[in-house]
């Protein structure tokens, strides 16, 4: 499982909603689910719709949930060592372990700047999903 924080408007999570896509598309049937925890730039509460359709433009086809206060991100901030942005994406295997963590910005092996990392970050995900 991929789960991966996002927002509106962040060039970051739109290339690498890209990633995730082709990677639902490729290691889907291997067990492979992407979970998309949309992070609301406002305090207000936040209408399923609105997250559907923020995900829609962004190209994010993934299961939805909402971290409304940003809890959960501000807690993995506090204890995971550096951060870097929002865009932070973790690799949890079938038995909850976590097994990788990009720390943030472009989940992709399209840029060069982020190739290596996305690169790690992928080999550890085929690793998970080999094992059973």
């Amino acid at each position: 499982m991929v789960i991966r924080f996002w927002t509106e408007g962040c060039p970051r999570c739109k290339a690498s909603a890209t990633t995730l896509a082709d990677w639902t598309h490729r290691y889907g049937e291997r067990g492979l689910v992407v979970i998309g925890i949309y992070l609301p730039k406002e305090k207000q509460s936040v209408e399923d719709s609105t997250v559907r359709q923020a995900a829609r433009d962004l190209g994010l086809d993934a299961l939805l949930s909402v971290d409304q206060d940003w809890s959960a991100l501000r807690h993995l901030w506090e204890h995971g060592g550096s951060r870097f942005s929002v865009s932070v994406s973790l690799l949890v295997d079938r038995h909850g372990i976590v097994r990788a963590v990009h720390r943030g910005g472009y989940l992709t092996e399209t840029r060069a700047s982020s190739r290596e990392e996305t690169h790690g970050f992928r080999l550890a995900m085929e690793r998970a999903l080999a094992e059973s």
